[in-house]
């Protein structure tokens, strides 16, 4: 029979075996997390890009439609920054796939089972901005001043 202290002994160990397992895995996690992190901040940035072509269109536009310009959607410069638009979509595809592989790998949650994805509240805060913009739109053509 075992005496006192070789049980006492065997706990100890199993218990420090237990945690060191459970700090390994912690580790891995944290580290798939920082690797996440980091995709999503890279996403962030070529949404940016995005936003930044879609003003250079815009802007593009408005000058060809000022001068007079009847094939402004031909225009070769707008093709371009089209095409731009949509690499950086493409993009944005490829990483979201890679954050989902990570997830897969690790065994961690999809994002939508998250309980406080940044990209839903991203996607809220647009939803709430284009409702404020309509509100405020309705508004105007109410109350707009004769000029």
């Amino acid at each position: 029979m075992p005496s006192f202290w070789d049980s006492v002994k065997k706990g100890l160990e199993e218990g420090v075996g237990r945690v060191r397992r459970g700090a390994a895995v912690a580790k891995e996690m944290t580290e798939e997390t920082i690797k996440i992190s980091k995709l999503r901040y890279s996403i962030h940035g070529l949404r940016n890009e995005i936003q930044a072509t879609f003003a250079e269109i815009g802007g593009e536009v408005f000058e060809g439609v000022t001068t007079g310009q009847t094939d402004i959607l031909q225009d070769e410069k707008i093709l371009e920054l089209i095409e731009e638009v949509k690499e950086f979509r493409a993009r944005i595809e490829e990483i979201e796939a890679e954050i989902e592989d990570i997830r897969k790998q690790s065994g961690m949650p999809k994002e939508n089972e998250d309980s406080g994805d940044a990209d839903d509240a991203e996607d809220a805060g647009e939803d709430t901005a284009d409702s404020d913009a309509t509100e405020s739109e309705n508004s105007e053509d109410a109350e707009a001043p004769e000029v």
